[in-house]
């Protein structure tokens, strides 16, 4: 709607209506009365004042013919329990997924929490067994480098290992007399350039002592044929076998 020209009318050709801040619609003052301007142009359109208009968009400065539609106050009552409704249940969506979205993301930083702790925990179980292991290899190379300066002693130590087992060990042994003894096999393995072994006179599986009375130094080969056998089971192998005779 526009203003009529008239001759010394310098509002022809404008839109009609001023902008009401009270309710936002475009009013229109006909014989000091204000209308709304949408009632006006249903009632220009349909020649029948409405009981109630509204814009179809929602736009209040839409008042094309297109978007007005008549309504009642039920109507718009409903219509708007509807919207407030629909608001309500837009809302309570909107809700859900913000809550939805927290928890993902809480669930989400704890189960990196979870993980950065488990790669934390696994990396320090790494550290620590790699100590470990590192620590274990320099006593294993540090005991190793000793028995290699002290040979006699490993001999003993592994024979005395081996009497412990067996429960061959004796109170009255001495470990000094012992060592000096696998000393002693190393001294002439060196001067006789032939591998000797510390034997037991008395197999330890026979029942004889870890004990330097018992010990004695021979050569491998002749030890390595003696295997468990004690002495009086070698004398008999070297002695002719004599029948018994007949009484």
């Amino acid at each position: 709607m526009t203003w009529k020209h008239r001759p010394r009318f310098p509002a022809g050709g404008k839109p009609v209506g001023l902008l009401s801040h009270q309710d936002g619609f475009y009013r229109v003052r006909i014989r000091r009365k204000d209308y709304r301007l949408h009632r006006l142009s249903f009632f220009y359109m349909t020649g029948r004042w409405p009981e109630r208009v509204r814009n179809i968009s929602g736009d209040k400065d839409d008042n094309r013919w297109c978007n007005l539609e008549e309504s009642s106050w039920d109507h718009e009552r409903e219509r708007k329990a509807q919207q407030a409704a629909e608001r309500q249940a837009q809302r309570k969506a909107e809700r859900a997924v913000a809550k939805a979205t927290r928890d993902a993301e809480r669930a989400k930083t704890k189960a990196e929490k979870e993980a950065k702790a488990a790669a934390d925990k696994t990396e320090r179980d790494a550290r620590r067994a790699e100590r470990q292991a590192t620590a274990a290899q320099r006593r294993k190379e540090a005991r190793r480098a000793y028995y290699k300066a002290n040979p006699h002693l490993r001999r003993a130590a592994k024979s005395k290992r081996r009497a412990k087992i067996r429960g061959a060990k004796t109170e009255d042994a001495d470990s000094q007399k012992i060592a000096s003894i696998y000393e002693m096999r190393e001294r002439m393995e060196r001067l006789l350039d032939t591998p000797y072994h510390v034997d037991h006179v008395i197999p330890l599986s026979k029942g004889g002592l870890h004990h330097q009375d018992n010990l004695v130094v021979m050569r491998a080969d002749f030890n390595q044929w003696k295997s468990d056998r004690i002495l009086e089971q070698i004398i008999r192998h070297f002695t002719p076998y004599e029948p018994p005779e007949d009484k």
